[in-house]
């Protein structure tokens, strides 16, 4: 089937298709990508951003916490204990916190929950072994050697959390980068597609409609001239 057995109004009208395919074509691809950033920025927002800071807060008070007890040992001050352990609950809450904003952190949660309960309570203990004034060294010097262990797997734990979570940050912010450039390019291919093809068909329409005009005059000379086919 050739252009020429198509009506002219149906030609023009596959000119005019191939534009409104390609703009739609266009529509479709950007409102994909502006939903999926949308998506991704609200998670960043609402979920990574609240994460990355609470699990930035917890690595400061751990530091803060090894101190402050540290500082009880030192001036034989009890009541730095207890801002100890009101640094304990603080992190504590923040973990709670951190399975409610991303509930697959909740079983990592828990057990950072638990090896710091157990490091806050042998070192509030020795804590106050050093404090008496008849510490008693020998006993207590095993166990203060495995809590400092623990404390420092304690803190590399918390300083991957944050690391994972910056990362994590970090990766969202390229993909959805990546995803607006991937998009711009999109649209721009299609609009050349389109524009190729425009011409094409633009082209293959321009002659096929000068090539019927050009039969229809001929057969009009031709009836002039008495040769026509009056059928």
């Amino acid at each position: 089937m050739q252009l020429t057995d198509i009506k002219i109004r149906h030609r023009i009208a596959l000119l005019t298709s191939v534009a409104i395919v390609s703009f739609v074509i266009s529509l479709i691809i950007n409102d994909q990508t502006g939903k999926d950033n949308a998506l991704r920025l609200n998670g960043l927002q609402n979920q990574l951003y609240p994460a990355l800071n609470l699990v930035t807060i917890n690595q400061g008070l751990l530091l803060q916490l090894d101190q402050t007890i540290q500082s009880a040992i030192t001036t034989g001050e009890e009541d730095s204990l207890d801002i100890a352990e009101g640094m304990v609950k603080q992190i504590t809450e923040n973990l709670n916190e951190l399975t409610v904003l991303l509930p697959s952190e909740a079983n990592d949660a828990e057990q950072l929950n638990r090896d710091l309960a157990i490091y806050h309570s042998n070192a509030r203990n020795l804590a106050a072994e050093f404090i008496k004034d008849d510490v008693d060294f020998s006993k207590i010097q095993t166990q203060a050697a495995d809590n400092a262990k623990r404390y420092q797997i304690l803190v590399k734990q918390f300083a991957t959390k944050k690391q994972g979570f910056a990362q994590q940050f970090e990766q969202q912010i390229q993909t959805t980068l990546a995803s607006t450039e991937q998009a711009e390019y999109s649209v721009m291919l299609v609009g050349l597609i389109a524009t190729i093809v425009m011409i094409i068909v633009g082209f293959l329409v321009n002659r096929s409609i000068i090539s019927t005009i050009d039969n229809v005059t001929q057969s009009l000379r031709n009836i002039s001239q008495g040769e026509g086919d009056l059928r």
